[in-house]
């Protein structure tokens, strides 16, 4: 049986059922465009975290106006995202559990899901799970920038767990994931630039 949406244009505020994800349209258009604006004809390129919408919907949206994928936080993020279309899925955090190393793994059957590690042995874990699974999982060493949340030093800890991945036969590394959260609570535009500039 079709299920009907918990909100449809028009209801009153106390006619959604919740939880739903209510948008102004015209807002939500705006900064679409706008975010794709700031990176046309610059070597970035965007990929939102979808921890704060957690909807495919929007995601395509985005995707359709340039977004190379979506970053997510947690597992069960990557499989909505997946199971509604995504196609490239990065998830900024270190997943350690075996089961959902299994689920990342087979849910790179049917998406790009790439992950970030911070030790030897989290990359034997996601190496164990890319075998059994029968796939190939794209890695990223995360850096520790100054959040001492996680990530490890520049230099030599991170050269050799990015080695370790390019040695492996079901992980193939795909680069550097680093984080300055706290820059975002950061009031002026000056003192976020400083801090990143450090980190």
């Amino acid at each position: 049986m079709h299920q009907l949406p918990p909100a449809q244009p028009g209801m009153r505020e106390s006619e959604v059922e919740t939880p739903a994800l209510i948008l102004d349209l015209d807002a939500f258009e705006f900064n679409l465009d706008t975010m794709a604006r700031m990176v046309a004809g610059v070597s970035a390129r965007l990929r939102p975290h979808a921890k704060t919408h957690k909807s495919p919907v929007v995601a395509n949206l985005q995707m359709r106006r340039g977004a190379i994928g979506q970053c997510v936080q947690k597992v069960a993020e990557a499989e909505v995202m997946a199971w509604g279309g995504v196609e490239d899925i990065l998830v900024t955090n270190q997943i350690v559990d075996p089961r959902k190393l299994a689920r990342l793994a087979a849910l790179s059957r049917i998406a790009q899901v790439a992950l970030c590690v911070d030790s030897p042995e989290h990359v034997s874990l996601l190496e164990a799970a890319a075998r059994t699974a029968g796939v190939r999982m794209s890695v990223l060493v995360e850096i520790d920038v100054g959040s001492r949340r996680c990530g490890v030093p520049a230099g030599e800890e991170a050269v050799g767990l990015a080695r370790l991945i390019a040695g492996s036969r079901h992980l193939a590394f795909a680069g550097l994931q680093a984080y300055h959260g706290a820059a975002q609570h950061l009031r002026s535009a000056v003192e976020r630039r400083e801090a990143i500039g450090k980190a």
